[in-house]
């Protein structure tokens, strides 16, 4: 490799660009790129909170039942099931790029829609086709920061990447708790769309395509030797030089090679459990602020309590981050986390939403759910080769979304029959532990396989 590096005799042998990566020290410019990921996946968490947090508001001026309400929440994630199923046919095709500047900008257009919708039609339209193009972006974005950087931190990358959903999550939360008292709740909306407007316009200039896959396609030797010297200024790279990817890409139907070479087990039980997490936690994201309202409390503190249950999940995230690198089995520490949301959740159940004692216990339940999911994308991103990874973070996408679909659905229609805060909170206990089983049997399984 150092020859190879060097330009000296063996310059023009093809170079190895994952090995490259790997070898090479997580550069500036990696890091850079990485906080493109981060900001993108940062819009699509605030774009997915401004709806709940003016959903108060927006339900007493379009008149609208708390089961229309859920309707309107589950449409964005019905949204993003139909685009991680589309993007999966085709994103390993297309490249990252394209498909992370594009959806940004019609996700950008789209938010400032919610300033002009009239009725339930309206706001259902929006949150279906808002959730299909941002859901495109952001799993470009995890997959693009797997890629990014090398094999010691793609799990950290996709979990640092993950965490500025739960940042975007906790903004909206926070800001809106300044912005609606004074300026109303279409300044929600005006800040979500002007803000993912000019990412957009940035990633035009700054985001280059992965270099993994320009690697598996042909006459992209100038821009991967480009890529490479600011990822290691010191490379020296000859006229001729040719590069490589030592990962094998297969024809053929895309399922048949996501779920080939003994990735159907696991893939499969990220996937379901991933379902049931999201489930939870779009539970507290999407119908919080509902809940501390109807239990009395103001925009402050319904925006406070979502802000600290995705402070909690990017702690979570941060703590999972430094083990899950560092270990061959990932799933003890998951398995643990998603027992303790489960004792979280069943503390809620107990509690009112106007205390402050449910804001210290909404954080905790942040940790121990957002943590895990957060995990998940980066083990997701972790088991798929270059050539499936768009498609195996897709269908991880659109699994997820199917839970953060069904469960703020089911609440609305919960609630409309008569079920209270508390009544929702001890009920989410039994996905949860759902979960865990799962992660538990992974944990047998990768321990077993290790013998």
């Amino acid at each position: 490799m150092a020859d190879e590096r060097s330009g000296g005799p063996s310059a023009g042998a093809p170079v190895d660009v994952r090995a490259f990566l790997d070898e090479a020290r997580f550069s500036r410019y990696q890091k850079l790129l990485l906080a493109l990921c981060v900001l993108t996946v940062f819009f699509d968490g605030y774009d997915v909170q401004a709806v709940a947090v003016a959903a108060p508001q927006l339900r007493a001026a379009m008149g609208l039942q708390p089961a229309q309400l859920g309707a309107v929440f589950a449409a964005g994630s019905l949204g993003a099931i139909v685009s991680a199923f589309a993007v999966s046919g085709f994103a390993d095709r297309v490249g990252r790029r394209p498909l992370i500047i594009v959806s940004l900008a019609l996700s950008g257009l789209l938010s400032f829609g919610y300033v002009l919708a009239e009725n339930f039609a309206h706001l259902l339209v929006l949150r279906l086709v808002a959730g299909f193009t941002l859901a495109a972006a952001v799993t470009m974005a995890y997959t693009y920061s797997a890629e990014l950087a090398p094999k010691r931190a793609a799990a950290t990358a996709v979990m640092v990447t993950s965490a500025g959903y739960g940042l975007g999550v906790a903004a909206t939360g926070f800001l809106s708790g300044l912005m609606i008292p004074l300026w109303g709740w279409r300044s929600v909306f005006y800040f979500g769309g002007g803000g993912t407007l000019l990412l957009a316009a940035v990633l035009v200039f700054a985001l280059p395509e992965s270099v993994r896959v320009e690697a598996l396609r042909q006459g992209r030797e100038a821009r991967i030797a480009r890529f490479l010297r600011r990822v290691d200024p010191t490379a020296v790279f000859g006229p001729g030089q040719r590069f490589r990817l030592d990962e094998e890409a297969k024809p053929g139907v895309v399922f048949r090679n996501l779920l080939g070479e003994g990735r159907l087990v696991p893939a499969t039980a990220l996937w379901v459990s991933a379902f049931f997490i999201n489930f939870v936690i779009y539970i507290f994201m999407q119908w919080l602020p509902s809940m501390v309202a109807t239990a009395g409390g103001g925009a402050g503190q319904a925006g406070g309590a979502v802000g600290w249950f995705k402070v909690g999940g990017i702690a979570g995230s941060f703590v999972l981050a430094a083990y899950i690198d560092r270990r061959s089995n990932p799933y003890p520490a998951l398995t643990l986390f998603v027992l303790m949301s489960a004792a979280t959740l069943a503390a809620l159940s107990a509690m009112s939403p106007t205390v402050v004692a449910f804001i210290v216990v909404v954080g905790l339940a942040g940790v121990c759910l957002g943590g895990p999911q957060y995990a998940w994308n980066g083990l997701v991103a972790r088991l798929f080769p270059t050539y499936v990874r768009a498609g195996g973070m897709a269908v991880y996408a659109g699994v997820s979304r199917m839970g953060a679909m069904t469960g703020p659905l089911a609440v609305g229609f919960l609630m409309q029959a008569g079920w209270t805060n508390q009544d929702v909170f001890h009920a989410a206990v039994a996905p949860v532990l759902l979960a865990a089983a799962i992660t538990a049997g992974l944990w047998r399984r990768e321990a077993g396989t290790r013998r």
